[in-house]
């Protein structure tokens, strides 16, 4: 009887956790048929969507940084794992894998996630909050004070997201001046109050 139950015993070909249950206890299952379904962290990525104008790019290795919908607040580190070769004809992008450098406790599965992927490294360059950026005649540019009189200085945009700005660095860096919407318009001259 020992020799029996021995044989029924089953092992799991990884190591890894079980997310779901195929059979139930006493059920008949035929070879070959899945009892349970199981996921091996070590192969668990991000899969996620970029245009095809910008997938030349981005290369397997590249790093990128990861943030779960269950945890806003918390950014992970991770890397390029697998470029698909197939561009969906329809919204013309083409699907990466991102895995992660240090898996998420707990982890879940077919959880909504945004991922940036680092595509280019820039060098000497600042980076600065949106909200300093002015467009003056059609030229991006900072307020700066110098010598207590307000100044516009011309800048050259390296890269930006939604709250900041990359800039080649100013040498030395001046001054910045953050526009206030209820104070007067700045313009060139005018003069500043500590």
């Amino acid at each position: 009887m020992k020799q029996k139950i021995t044989r029924l015993n089953v092992y799991a070909p990884v190591d890894g956790f079980v997310i779901a249950k195929e059979a139930e206890v006493v059920q008949y299952v035929l070879p070959a048929t899945p009892i349970l379904k199981m996921v091996d962290p070590t192969t668990l990525w991000v899969g996620t969507k970029i245009d095809e104008r910008v997938s030349a790019q981005v290369k397997q290795g590249q790093s990128a940084t990861i943030r779960l919908r269950s945890q806003p607040e918390k950014t992970y580190l991770g890397k390029v794992k697998r470029i698909d070769a197939i561009t969906d004809p329809v919204t013309l992008e083409r699907k990466i894998n991102v895995s992660f450098d240090q898996l998420p406790q707990p982890f879940y599965i077919n959880e909504q996630a945004r991922v940036e992927v680092n595509i280019q490294q820039y060098q000497n360059v600042t980076k600065i909050p949106l909200s300093v950026v002015v467009n003056k005649g059609g030229k991006l540019g900072l307020w700066v004070k110098k010598q207590q009189k307000a100044h516009f200085i011309e800048i050259k945009k390296m890269a930006s997201n939604e709250h900041e700005m990359a800039i080649k660095t100013i040498t030395p860096m001046p001054t910045i001046i953050v526009p206030n919407k209820k104070n007067k318009v700045l313009t060139e001259n005018m003069r500043i109050y500590p």
